[in-house]
């Protein structure tokens, strides 16, 4: 055959073939299978039998090596405490339908709260709470006594009290707020410096009081050049023991023996009558230093002198009034 003729055949025969498997649907193809390998005498390689089951673990091995247990997943116990429904919210039973003193919700609001409660102020102690058919006999929460307290212009607020602890508050007062603490004291200075050491105190109160503000509890000092005293209160013991050093000078120079402010109310004899026997009994010097007047009310003597010479006139006084 010529090469011309052999060269259109083998065109003619591709062009063929190509068509054809163009036309024809797409087959899967097995992968080859390797022949079943039987080297070393023993079983094939591909067969189930060359598959060997794992050794057994003696009883003496697990007690060398005992089995882990399996590792909890991170966050189980998390996501169970999560799920877990929360509790009911405590209870209390009302009273049954009608009027109910505030003396008897009380242990009602204790046992909501378990804390003591503390009835503030004089109006709370006259309330009364209307009970309606509605509510009567009800077990109610936190928030349903709340609102039923409410109603009748009665307000609770749980307060850590600093002498009684936690404590829930009973007021009419929507605007209630805790007391704060207060600390008193009381100064004592002579005569001839009273005047000086109480300004110097009140220029100090002034002062501490504008630095503080409006909204902090002010200082407070009320003065008594009658008796020679001047008393304080404040908010913190610093305050007061600020205001106690400017006078701490004139507290050492006080004269023990100053003149003291004495009563004697008679019981068995007048008061005209135990004043004569009394300076009748005294020295003359003694006289001059006691200053003794009868009361315009009630059967009274009051006297000022030292105290040397006032505690004699007071034993004087009980003796004779026997």
């Amino acid at each position: 055959m010529a090469p011309s003729y052999v060269a259109a055949a083998i065109l003619a025969l591709t062009l063929t073939t190509t068509g054809n498997l163009m036309a024809a649907p797409p087959t899967a193809v097995a992968p080859p299978t390797a022949a079943p390998s039987t080297a070393g005498g023993g079983a094939p390689v591909g067969s189930d039998a060359g598959l060997q089951a794992p050794p057994k673990t003696t009883p003496a091995e697990k007690a060398v090596h005992p089995a882990k247990a399996p590792a909890k997943k991170k966050g189980s116990a998390r996501q169970k405490r999560r799920l877990r429904p929360a509790p009911p919210p405590p209870t209390a039973k009302l009273p049954s339908a009608g009027a109910v003193s505030i003396q008897r919700i009380q242990p009602l609001v204790a046992a909501l709260w378990k804390r003591p409660v503390r009835l503030e102020g004089t109006r709370i102690h006259q309330t009364e709470i209307v009970m309606t058919s509605q509510f009567g006999g009800r077990e109610v929460t936190r928030d349903e006594l709340t609102l039923i307290l409410a109603a009748h212009r009665v307000y609770l607020f749980p307060h850590h009290h600093r002498h009684h602890g936690p404590v829930v508050v009973l007021t009419r007062d929507p605007n209630w707020y805790p007391e704060p603490p207060r600390f008193t004291g009381i100064i004592t200075l002579p005569p001839e410096r009273f005047a000086a050491v109480w300004g110097k105190i009140e220029r100090a109160v002034t002062a501490r009081n504008d630095r503080a503000g409006a909204q902090a509890p002010p200082v407070v000092a009320v003065p008594s050049p009658r008796t020679g005293k001047i008393f304080l209160r404040a908010p913190t013991p610093q305050d007061l023991t600020a205001l106690e050093k400017i006078a701490e000078v004139e507290k050492e120079a006080v004269d023990p023996n100053r003149p003291r402010l004495y009563t004697h109310i008679a019981n068995r004899h007048l008061a005209e009558a135990l004043r004569d026997k009394v300076f009748a009994l005294l020295s003359d010097g003694e006289q001059r230093r006691v200053r003794m007047i009868v009361a315009a009310r009630g059967n009274r003597l009051l006297f000022r002198a030292p105290p040397d010479v006032g505690d004699k006139v007071r034993e004087l006084l009980v003796k004779l009034d026997r």
